[in-house]
């Protein structure tokens, strides 16, 4: 199948289908990344179905721009898929991908905070977005609202300090969103009401600045678990 030339944020080589990567810092932070954040996602998947062999759990990628992790989950199971960016160029490049691999997911151009209340998903994902917030902990407290029963979460978290208290608004350099510590993100995460599975932390090799070099992980649920799910 022929495609339009572009760059996209992510290699597809995982779904069968290499694009066009962005160069730089692309390649090699999607290597450190997708190990943790794909191994939760199909955790996720498989914990959300459990012993219904025929339940395809519903996710939701938030942040999602080309919706790389959400076309990963419909082609590993999911039912309903939907990808929320605000950037109409990552959607269009989402739209290609999703075209191309025949992998129905749904894609809305839209702020991640303006999702109707009433709407909840099995497994909510969410990579990339929380560091360039101003309040990252009331967005959480947001997200909660959708997730019926698992986050999937990653973030840059700075090397700067390894205190739970460590925040700062606006980010080095820059003139919004924040950084915080690994501690300080689990801290967020318990805060928010969410029951800590699993997590893990790396550095991303494409980022040279101390703030903007450690990646932390989650995969969370909204409640206890109990012997045997």
């Amino acid at each position: 199948m022929t495609m339009r030339p572009r760059e996209f944020y992510h290699s597809f080589s995982t779904l069968g289908l290499p694009a066009r990567q962005k160069a730089g810092i692309y390649p090699l932070n999607q290597r450190c990344k997708e190990p943790y954040i794909l191994g939760y996602l199909l955790v996720a998947l498989a914990k959300a179905r459990g012993t219904r062999a025929r339940y395809h759990p519903s996710v939701l990628e938030l942040f999602c721009a080309d919706a790389y992790y959400g076309l990963l989950a419909k082609r590993f199971g999911a039912g309903r898929v939907v990808g929320v960016d605000k950037d109409p160029a990552a959607l269009e490049a989402a739209a290609v991908m999703r075209d191309a691999l025949a992998l129905p997911i749904e894609l809305r151009c839209h702020d991640v905070l303006a999702l109707p209340r009433r709407e909840k998903y099995d497994v909510v994902l969410c990579t990339g977005g929380l560091y360039h917030l101003a309040d990252p902990a009331h967005f959480l407290q947001r997200v909660k609202q959708h997730v019926k029963r698992y986050l999937v979460v990653q973030t840059v978290v700075s090397l700067d300090s390894t205190a739970a208290d460590y925040f700062v608004s606006p980010a080095p350099g820059w003139q919004h969103g924040c950084r915080f510590s690994a501690a300080h993100f689990l801290h967020m995460l318990g805060r928010a009401g969410f029951h800590l599975l699993s997590h893990g932390f790396n550095h991303l090799d494409g980022n040279r600045r101390r703030c903007d070099r450690g990646s932390a992980y989650a995969l969370c649920g909204v409640r206890p678990e109990r012997d045997g799910e």
